[in-house]
């Protein structure tokens, strides 16, 4: 019965572990995201813009 109890203690423990290290993951990839978007020339406050393409003619 306690042995019982222990394992699935156990298996809570290790399944919110793995949980929060997805939910770190996703976390930690926003804000690469938001770091990447405040590097473009126009702060990511809106898509950037291409250079006109010149003319060959």
């Amino acid at each position: 019965m306690i042995k019982a109890v222990i394992k699935a203690g156990l298996v809570a423990y290790d399944q919110g572990r793995i949980a929060a290290a997805e939910l770190g993951e996703g976390y930690e990839d926003l804000v690469a995201e938001a770091r990447a978007e405040m590097g473009s020339p126009n702060g990511g406050t809106e898509p950037a813009k291409r250079p006109a393409a010149k003319s060959t003619s």
